[in-house]
């Protein structure tokens, strides 16, 4: 069993935190780095989930979805392995089952050590119903992953169909200004529905949750969290464009309009928010045109963009640039003038893409 051990820590949990340092990092900066008082910070949010099962709810989702991040790793790493992970189901059904549950608890470690002090700020106010909830959850995760895993090393032929069925079946054609938001919206549902949700909760949570309260400055805070949630699918659109069409490369098109071609899908993508930013941050009074705050926004996916086609950008130094713009954004906040900011980074971003594209590689994975 150690020596099984010892191949999935390589193969699974070490390529994981590897392939996501740049992610955790960015967490961390986040979360830590550009909140005053960070101890004092998350005693209340944790305080908040306990007691208000509103945002119970949103951390069990937001906590879900990091799971189902881990099992999405192991369970590509098991179709494409299988040849020789088959070597596994000479063991104790048993010993297997514990093998693949330690597996889960050191992937799902940094989200259960937060429930976990969570947990214990529940016990401190006395809300044993939250805890209950938190405990039932933490547990449900562990063993229903390590039931996944174990049933995907059996069986050839397990398949997620709710994951295969649109979210979006509304027909439109796919032109070139809409196949990259037709690929966010059907081929990338998942990824594109998660990001969403992430960023709507961090808009609620001033403009609605705590819109009593609210200052520019606590605002910007989840604003500019929001913006770097969207890194990920800018990200995986260049990814696309350059994976599966690298004709496009060859067709004499101006790269004003391939630049506009990520600021139009981008804009579409955001109409979400700017709905929302609209409703709500008018009734908040926070002081700004929402125009000037989705000229920020734009600005600074595009720069996300341009940084996407660095030769040989590999996803964590992309996301180590994106926790760095965040922190930077934030200092800058004070100036208040995000209408200005974001006509420089559109404009720093298309210099940027100008002398990337041509020079861009990728960088291939080693399977």
């Amino acid at each position: 069993m150690r020596a099984a051990l010892h191949i999935l820590l390589k193969i699974w949990v070490q390529q994981f935190y590897q392939r996501n340092a740049g992610f955790f990092l960015f967490l961390f900066v986040v979360l830590f780095g550009v909140v005053q008082n960070p101890l004092a910070y998350h005693y209340k949010l944790m305080q908040g989930i306990v007691t208000a099962y509103t945002t119970l709810v949103v951390a069990l989702i937001v906590w879900l979805l990091y799971a189902c991040k881990c099992s999405a790793i192991i369970l590509k790493s098991i179709a494409r392995e299988k040849t020789w992970l088959y070597q596994l189901q000479a063991m104790d059904a048993k010993r297997l089952f514990l093998l693949l549950t330690i597996i889960q608890v050191i992937l799902f470690l940094p989200a259960a050590i937060y429930i976990l002090v969570t947990i214990s700020i529940g016990i401190h106010v006395q809300q044993y119903v939250a805890v209950i909830m938190l405990c039932l959850f933490l547990l449900l995760v562990h063993v229903l992953s390590a039931a996944l895993y174990y049933y995907a090393l059996f069986n050839n032929g397990i398949q997620f169909q709710l994951f295969k069925k649109p979210v979006f079946t509304y027909p439109f054609s796919k032109g070139f200004f809409s196949f990259l938001l037709w690929y966010n919206l059907y081929k990338s549902k998942l990824k594109t529905v998660a990001v969403k949700f992430f960023s709507f909760v961090l808009l609620f949570i001033p403009l609605v949750w705590n819109r009593a309260h609210i200052e520019l400055s606590d605002f910007v805070i989840f604003f500019q969290i929001s913006i770097a949630t969207h890194a990920v699918i800018v990200y995986d659109s260049v990814q696309f464009l350059e994976r599966d069409f690298p004709t496009l490369r060859n067709m004499p098109l101006p790269l004003y309009k391939l630049f506009m071609l990520f600021a139009s899908t981008y804009i579409v993508l955001l109409l979400p928010e700017i709905f929302f930013l609209w409703y709500y941050g008018n009734a908040a009074h926070l002081g700004v045109s929402i125009f000037l705050l989705l000229l920020y926004y734009i600005g600074q996916l595009l720069l996300f963009t341009s940084l996407a086609y660095e030769k040989h950008q590999k996803i964590e130094h992309y996301l180590l640039y994106i926790g760095l713009i965040t922190a930077c954004s934030l200092l800058l906040t004070p100036l208040k003038s995000f209408g200005l900011i974001g006509c420089a980074l559109i404009i720093i971003a298309f210099a940027l893409f100008s002398g990337n594209y041509y020079q861009y590689e990728p960088e291939y994975e080693e399977h």
